[in-house]
């Protein structure tokens, strides 16, 4: 049998070791309540259907405890929960959540709270009202989304 030399032996045990740890060194743990920035990408409107995917990115770096775990331009998948194109109990104001986000070549699933809602009357400090029946997101517009949930990439 051959002999090993201890360096040698020790070397091999460090490189493996770090391929062990690897993955948890390079996960990262969104906090529930951080806040993403989206810009469409899709065209969303108050008439589409409940449940009708729409295209977006990030407009800004996700920052947590100074590292960025997410770059702007990072893809993001949303949905519409409420809009005016079905009568009955889901119909309403349009409301949007985001569904998914793109990290490291795969789709990872989110769960978003505080959906963006356009405002239906007139808020503090003036705020633009929409008061029409019909409202219409073109590609570009930017909105807000909140995780509801802690998020591992």
């Amino acid at each position: 049998m051959k002999h090993i030399e201890p360096r040698t032996l020790l070397s091999v045990l460090a490189i493996l070791a770090f391929a062990l740890s690897a993955p948890q060194l390079l996960a990262a743990r969104m906090p529930a309540g951080t806040t993403l920035g989206a810009e469409t990408l899709d065209t969303v409107s108050s008439q589409d259907r409940v449940g009708k995917k729409f295209a977006a990115k990030l407009d800004r770096y996700v920052v947590v405890n100074g590292t960025v775990l997410l770059r702007a331009g990072t893809k993001v998948v949303g949905k519409v929960e409420r809009s005016r194109a079905l009568s009955g109990p889901r119909s309403g104001p349009l409301a949007l959540d985001l569904t998914a986000i793109s990290s490291h070549g795969r789709e990872v699933p989110i769960v978003t709270t505080q959906a963006f809602q356009p405002e239906s009357r007139r808020g503090p400090r003036g705020r633009v009202s929409i008061t029409s029946s019909r409202f219409v997101f073109p590609h570009g517009s930017k909105m807000q989304f909140h995780l509801a949930q802690p998020l591992n990439l």
